[in-house]
């Protein structure tokens, strides 16, 4: 009785504020949304997996469920279905999704990735019943056998997302960027220690690039650009640093990069996340952290 009782009033607040939660739109924020946007990256050949919760603060919900790769095409389609019963999560992961998918479809997600083979793409829980902001995503990229497991809040569109863009409001409120300032930390040399930055947006542009200055540490920085053509960019940071830099590991500093030869910056929504992983001489002491990356807003449109 007392479950119920709390239910329903948690039910009211709900819908007395649901206009509250969706009253900035355009904006990286961690409020309910009708669609759901995940980054999918899971090991071909090993044990690397995206996991991912969706709550349902309605219990009502219903989703078609769109993979697609990193330049966006549609390769595989699914529906998924809450409970109706109480407020509901339902759970899944990257590996139990591929398995269902056809050699083709499993062939089109292919990425190499430092000299190993990833499937790579995103997915998009859209939502049956348009304008209902009822999903909250919780997303972990894992790698248990090798001692790594972060976590971070999946990309919830209020009101709907626009498939081309992926902005809020059905596209008409993207979440802008002209800048993104990543971090980067690669401790050792270990094969199991790496820096990616990841970064998704709305759409693909093969002259698009991040273009601007890494620093390290000492307040020393060098010119850089690096392409970002696809809708899912994952870069393989220590790549791109210039060995005048750093001297020996840890190599540490972050990037001032402008998003530039965009002609869309305005319509497209921009997400990213620097993903720091640390293989130590035991798994117990190795670790890895998952950061969003700090942006400036299109100043006409982001953050209004």
């Amino acid at each position: 009785m007392k479950k119920a009782v709390l239910l329903m009033l948690l039910a009211v607040s709900i819908v007395f504020y649901a206009n509250t939660a969706s009253a900035v739109m355009g904006v990286a924020d961690d409020v309910p949304g009708t669609d759901i946007v995940i980054p999918l990256i899971c090991e071909k050949d090993g044990t690397m997996n995206t996991l991912w919760a969706v709550g349902d603060i309605f219990a009502n919900g219903i989703a078609d469920i769109l993979v697609y790769d990193k330049t966006s095409n549609l390769i595989y389609d699914d529906v998924e279905e809450w409970t109706t019963d109480d407020p509901d999560i339902v759970a899944s992961d990257c590996q139990t999704l591929i398995a269902k998918m056809s050699d083709a479809q499993r062939a089109a997600l292919e990425m190499s990735i430092g000299g190993r083979t990833y499937y790579v793409g995103y997915m998009v829980y859209f939502n049956w019943f348009s304008d209902s902001d009822q999903f909250i995503p919780w997303v972990y990229l894992v790698d248990l056998v090798r001692g790594f497991a972060s976590g971070y809040n999946g990309f919830a569109a209020e009101i709907a997302v626009g498939l081309s863009g992926l902005g809020e409001d059905n596209g008409a409120a993207p979440v802008t960027a002209v800048a993104l300032f990543p971090r980067y930390y690669i401790g050792n040399d270990r094969s199991e220690t790496w820096n990616w930055w990841i970064v998704l947006l709305g759409s693909n542009d093969s002259d698009r690039i991040l273009g601007g200055v890494i620093c390290n540490e000492e307040e020393q920085c060098i010119s850089l650009s690096i392409p970002i053509p696809n809708e899912l960019n994952i870069i393989d940071v220590e790549g791109y640093i210039p060995a005048i830099l750093h001297a020996d590991y840890p190599k540490a500093g972050m990037g001032l990069f402008s998003i530039v030869n965009a002609a869309d910056l305005d319509i497209i929504t921009v997400l990213g996340w620097s993903y720091q992983r640390l293989e130590a001489s035991t798994v117990s002491a190795s670790w890895d952290v998952i950061h969003p990356m700090h942006r400036i807003y299109l100043p006409q449109l982001g953050g209004l």
